[in-house]
């Protein structure tokens, strides 16, 4: 009698790990991964920010004004982080709340923001595990990183960036100032060259260029093979999602 009982326990215990094992491998990749970045599972979304626009006035009209989105003073870091985290569940991939969040964490100097619950670092990890395909993330990534001085760690996710995406001068601008920054000066330039080909406006990476007796201007022939980025022709300000300004004046900046 007891044998029977434990190997109907034992049957139930088996059916269930398959059940799990079932419920488990039938959800999304995103939502199946353990990382210590938590799962993208969300009661809204989450959704790709650039093919759901239907759905982003619902989320920002609440929490993500320009107060949020300027981190003005009248808000509190609490307050602020806990609105920039709510938009980046529904849209892990969100730019400018993720380039948001990231100035939020360099105000304070802590790499978790008061108010959110994951690092700076876990809200880039979520949105290239979300969309892998995306380069603007891993763009807003390596500025962050240069932003704060992990020049090397920079360079590995604009040069991420440049391999994913069309040409875009916001990428290759800040990869030229990153190398610059390790004094890979041959490399800066290449970078520096390309975004100027593709019209970027800001001159601080040339100038940094010269001061180190490094700046050459481009050969006729180089100018003439320069790619013409049409993302950049295309794109509205939010789909550039380029931080360009603030990069101008991030506290790396030399010149």
């Amino acid at each position: 009698m007891n044998q029977r009982v434990s190997l109907a326990r034992l049957a139930t215990i088996v059916v269930g790990i398959v059940c799990a094992t079932v419920s488990v491998l039938s959800m999304p990749a995103f939502a199946q991964d353990m990382s210590a970045c938590g799962s993208l599972q969300f009661h809204f979304g989450p959704y790709d920010y650039r093919s759901n626009a239907d759905k982003h006035d619902i989320v920002e009209r609440f929490h993500f004004n320009q107060d949020v989105q300027n981190l003005r003073r009248g808000q509190t870091a609490e307050t602020a982080a806990g609105d920039i985290s709510y938009v980046l569940r529904v849209f892990p991939n969100h730019p400018r709340a993720l380039d948001a969040m990231a100035r939020q964490s360099q105000r304070e100097k802590r790499a978790t923001p008061r108010g959110t619950t994951y690092s700076i670092d876990c809200w880039f990890e979520r949105g290239m595990r979300f969309q892998p395909d995306d380069p603007i993330v891993k763009m807003l990534y390596g500025i962050h990183l240069l932003r704060i001085g992990k020049h090397e760690e920079a360079v590995k996710y604009l040069e991420l960036a440049k391999s994913t995406g069309e040409p875009n001068g916001n990428v290759l601008y800040n990869l030229g100032l990153a190398y610059v920054k390790l004094g890979r000066f041959e490399q800066a330039l290449e970078n520096a060259h390309a975004a100027y080909d593709l019209g970027f406006p800001l001159e601080g990476l040339r100038n940094q260029l010269m001061r180190a007796g490094k700046w050459r201007e481009a050969s006729p022939a180089t100018a003439a093979q320069a790619p013409v980025s049409r993302a950049a022709e295309d794109a509205t300000p939010e789909q550039a999602a380029e931080p360009s300004p603030a990069i101008e004046t991030a506290p790396d900046r030399t010149d």
